[in-house]
């Protein structure tokens, strides 16, 4: 939610009341932490009398790990440098509160953060 996000559903296969297929995702959030596009390894809608009654779809393990290390390496940068931020934007246990005022928030810091560690790594130490 605000984060702009842009789904694309490829090598769709209906087989009965299911949907299989591929997303390809673009958002601002996945952009402000290197990410162009998200490819999702499959993806199911269960449909019932034309309505969605369930949807699955599964990230691969490699792009998990890579967006869960940036989460983590953001984590500590936002909570020493916007701590009333953090506070509003994530839950105690630290779990990013998804709604449409933090998607929007988090993008400008998630960029600011990714700067301050390319300038961090050009500096020499």
């Amino acid at each position: 939610m605000g984060v702009n996000t842009e789904l694309k559903f490829i090598n769709c296969k209906s087989e009965g009341n299911s949907v299989h297929c591929q997303i390809l995702e673009q958002n601002d959030r996945l952009d402000a932490i290197g990410i162009s596009e998200l490819e999702y390894a499959f993806c199911t809608f269960v449909f019932k009398d034309g309505l969605i009654q369930s949807f699955t779809a599964k990230i691969p393990a490699e792009s998990m790990r890579y967006i869960m290390e940036k989460w983590q390496n953001f984590m500590p940068w936002i909570t020493k440098n916007y701590p009333d931020e953090y506070s509003r934007m994530f839950t105690s246990e630290g779990r990013f509160i998804y709604n449409r005022e933090n998607g929007r928030g988090v993008v400008p810091l998630l960029r600011e953060w990714r700067i301050s560690q390319a300038k961090y790594k050009n500096s020499g130490f």
